[in-house]
C-alpha cells in the first residue's frame, strides 16, 4: 500500500465572504444534508468525542462502526497532526431502497477543514437487502475534506472552499461517480450557501444535529413510522379516492401528519410513563374535512374520533373502525374531558378555539395545531400593517397558546404543503392546582377578543356552497351558451369540414362578448361569484379562449386529444376519446354545419338528442 496523500478535486471562491460564513455553510451540510442529498431524511448523532482526542472514548461507540473508525484514523494519523474532535452521525435513508449508513466527521474549527469518512459495514444481513438485491448507499464512498482559506485584500473579503479525496500510491481505483457528485452538487451548494449565510435558516451548530423541520421528534423514528405507513396504506388509499380533490397530495400529506404525530405520542409515552395508560392516547380531530387523518391513525391503533360540520362521500369507504361525526360545535362550551389530545389539522375557523379548547377539557388535555387559513374567534384574521398575513398570523397563534396557559412548541412538518408549521401544546405554565384560576383568565380573555362581536363563532354551512356558475339552472345555461354561439358565428370564417365548408366563427373579446349579452345573464353569473369567463371555461367542450379572445372550440385542430395531467392518469388511467364518447358532440347538433368531424374521429357522440331545452322547443314549433 503505497503512502496517503490529498487531492484536490474541486474549488470555488466566494466573493464577500468572510471564513465564518463558509463554516456556516460547511455546518448547514453537517446538520442537515438532505437539504442536497434528497436520498436523505435526515441525521442523528450516534458519538462526540471533543478535543484533545481521547481514543478511549471511541470504545464507546457501537461495535458495527468503532473498528472502521479506528481504521481511518490509524491511515490518517500522519496526515492529521492537528487536534480535532469527532462526530459520528447515522444517515438516515428517505426510502426503503437506500441503507442507513455510518459516517464519521474530523472537525478542527481552528484550522478551518472537516474530514468526512464513509463507515461502512459489508455485511448484507436481512435488514441491507430486499428482493431486488441489497440496498444502495445513499452518501458518497469516498474519503473526502472540506478546506477554505479567507484570502484578505484590500477591497472586500474573499474565501476559497477545496474538496479534496484521499489517495494512496497503491493505484486503487477511485470512487468516480462519488467525486463527480462532490465536484457537481457539493462544491456549488457551499459556495451558494456561503453567499448567503443571512439566508440560511436553522443552521444551528455543528456541535448539534439541529434541523428547521421535524425539531420535536427522533428523525430516524418518524421516517421509520412514514415508510410503514406508506407500505401499509398509501397505494390503496390512492387508489379507492372517491373525492374530486388530488388523492396522491392528500394521501401523502395525511401520511405525513399521522407519522408525526405517532412519533410524538410514542416518544412522550416513553418519556411519561406514570401519565401514559397506553402506548398511543385517545385523540379527538375537530373540523377532521375528509376524515383521512382519523382513518390512518384509527388503523394504527388509536382511540379517537373526527367531528365536522358535514359528511364527505369517502367517509363511507372506512368502515366502522374509523369514528366521525357530523354535527355542529359550539367551541365556547363543548370539552373534551377524557381526550387526551385535540387536533387541529387546517382546521380554519376552528383554529383559535383549539388551544381553548384543549385548556378547559381537562389539565391533562394537549393539542396538535397546523393553521391554514387565518381566522380569529367569530371574523376573519386581520394583520397589523407593514406585516405579511402568514408571518403575523402564526405569531397571533402562538400569543393565544400562551394566553391559554400553554407553553407552546412550534415545529415544521415536512408535507407537501406551503403551511407546514405546527404549534404542540403538551405543558402548562402553571400548577394543576391553577387550573380553576385559569380557566377563569381565559373566559375573561376571550370575551375581550368578543367585545366588537358578540356572537361568539361563525357557523359554517353544513352544505358546501359551489359558486363557480356550475349550479345555474339548466335553461340559463343554455341560453348563455346559444347567445354566445350565435354572436360567434355571426363573424363567418370558412374552412375545410368533413361535410364540407364549417363555419369557425369570428373571436370576440370577453369585454365585447359581455357587452352583447342580456343583463340578467351576466348577473345570474355573477351571483355565484363567477363571470363570462368562469362560465366559458365551464363549457370548454365548446368555447376556448385564446389570447383574450372566445372562440368555438375547433375540434379538427385537436383530434390529437390532449392527454390527462398526471395526477388524474395515476389515479383513473382511462383514455380522453373513450370517456367522452359517450356524451353527445354540441357541434354535430347545434352548428348550422353540424361537426367539422366526421362520426368516427369525433371524441363525442353523433347519436341521439342533444339535451337543450331551447331547441326542443324550437323544433316543437316547427
Amino acid at each position: 500500500m503505497g503512502k496517503h496523500y490529498w487531492e484536490d478535486i474541486a474549488t470555488g471562491d466566494v466573493d464577500s465572504a468572510s471564513s465564518n460564513s463558509v463554516w456556516t455553510a460547511v455546518q448547514l451540510w453537517i446538520n442537515r444534508p438532505h437539504l442536497l442529498n434528497r436520498r436523505l431524511s435526515g441525521v442523528a448523532e450516534a458519538l462526540r468525542v471533543e478535543a484533545p482526542l481521547d481514543m478511549s472514548q471511541l470504545s464507546q461507540g457501537s461495535s458495527e462502526w468503532s473498528a472502521t473508525l479506528s481504521h481511518h484514523l490509524l491511515r490518517l494519523d500522519e496526515l492529521l497532526e492537528e487536534q480535532y474532535a469527532i462526530l459520528v452521525r447515522e444517515m438516515i435513508s428517505r426510502t426503503v431502497h437506500y441503507r442507513n449508513e455510518y459516517e464519521a466527521l474530523l472537525i478542527s474549527k481552528r484550522d478551518d477543514w472537516v474530514v468526512f469518512l464513509p463507515l461502512r459495514i459489508d455485511v448484507l444481513d436481512d435488514d441491507s437487502t430486499m428482493k431486488n438485491g441489497p440496498r444502495k448507499f445513499a452518501t458518497a464512498s469516498c474519503v473526502y475534506r472540506i478546506s477554505w482559506q479567507e484570502e484578505k485584500s484590500a477591497g472586500s473579503p474573499s474565501t476559497q472552499i477545496r474538496i479534496s479525496v484521499l489517495l494512496d500510491g497503491g493505484g486503487n481505483e477511485r470512487a468516480t461517480k462519488s467525486e463527480d457528485w462532490l465536484k457537481e452538487h457539493l462544491l456549488p451548494k457551499l459556495v451558494s450557501w456561503a453567499s448567503k449565510p443571512k439566508k440560511v435558516e436553522g443552521s444551528g451548530d455543528a456541535e448539534s444535529t439541529d434541523q428547521s423541520s421535524l425539531r420535536l421528534i427522533s428523525v430516524k423514528d418518524y421516517t421509520r413510522t412514514l415508510l410503514d405507513l406508506k407500505e401499509k396504506y398509501s397505494r390503496k388509499l390512492i387508489e379507492s379516492w372517491t373525492e374530486s380533490t388530488d388523492p396522491i397530495k392528500f394521501v401523502s400529506e395525511d401520511l405525513c401528519i399521522a407519522a408525526y404525530l405517532l412519533t410524538l405520542w410514542r416518544s412522550n409515552c416513553s418519556s411519561d410513563k406514570e401519565n401514559c395508560s397506553t402506548e398511543l392516547p385517545s385523540f379527538v380531530d375537530l373540523g377532521c374535512g375528509n376524515g383521512l387523518l382519523v382513518h390512518i391513525l384509527s388503523l394504527e391503533g388509536c382511540r379517537g374520533v373526527g367531528i365536522d360540520v358535514r359528511n364527505r362521500r369517502i367517509w363511507h369507504s372506512f368502515g366502522s373502525g374509523t369514528q366521525l361525526e357530523e354535527r355542529t360545535l359550539d367551541p365556547s362550551t363543548d370539552t373534551f374531558p377524557h381526550v387526551d389530545w385535540v387536533i387541529g389539522n387546517h382546521s380554519d375557523e376552528l383554529t383559535p378555539w383549539i388551544p381553548y379548547m384543549a385548556a378547559r377539557s381537562s389539565y391533562r388535555c394537549r393539542f396538535f395545531l397546523l393553521p391554514c387559513c387565518a381566522f380569529d374567534f367569530n371574523k376573519k384574521f386581520n394583520k397589523p400593517a407593514n406585516e405579511s398575513q402568514y408571518s403575523a398570523y402564526y405569531k397571533y397563534v402562538h400569543s393565544l397558546c400562551q394566553e391559554f396557559g400553554f407553553q407552546a412548541e412550534q415545529d415544521i412538518l415536512r408535507i407537501p404543503s406551503t403551511k407546514k408549521r405546527c404549534f404542540i401544546g403538551r405543558t402548562r405554565h402553571y400548577a394543576e392546582q391553577e387550573q380553576e384560576a385559569q380557566q377563569a383568565r381565559n373566559k375573561v380573555f376571550l370575551a375581550s377578543r368578543l367585545e366588537d362581536r358578540p356572537s361568539s363563532f361563525v357557523v359554517r354551512d353544513a352544505v358546501e356552497a359551489v359558486r363557480n356558475c356550475s349550479r345555474l339552472p339548466q335553461d340559463t345555461k343554455d341560453q348563455i351558451i346559444h347567445r354566445i354561439k350565435d354572436e360567434l358565428l355571426s363573424g363567418p370564417l370558412y374552412m375545410e369540414g368533413a361535410n364540407g365548408r364549417w363555419n369557425a366563427g369570428s373571436g370576440l373579446s370577453l369585454a365585447e362578448l359581455s357587452g352583447r349579452l342580456d343583463p340578467n345573464l351576466l348577473n345570474a353569473m355573477r351571483s355565484q361569484c363567477g363571470g363570462l369567463q368562469t362560465f366559458i371555461r365551464n363549457h370548454k367542450f365548446i368555447f376556448g379562449i385564446e389570447n383574450g379572445y372566445v372562440r368555438l372550440r375547433n375540434y379538427s385542430c385537436d383530434v390529437q386529444r390532449k392527454p390527462l395531467s398526471r395526477t388524474k392518469s395515476r389515479s383513473k388511467p382511462t383514455n380522453v376519446v373513450q370517456s367522452t364518447a359517450s356524451k353527445p358532440c354540441f357541434f354535430f347538433h347545434h352548428h348550422p354545419d353540424g361537426c367539422p368531424l366526421a362520426s368516427s374521429n369525433c371524441a363525442y357522440n353523433h347519436d341521439g338528442p342533444f339535451q337543450c331545452k331551447l331547441c326542443h322547443e324550437a323544433r316543437t314549433a316547427e
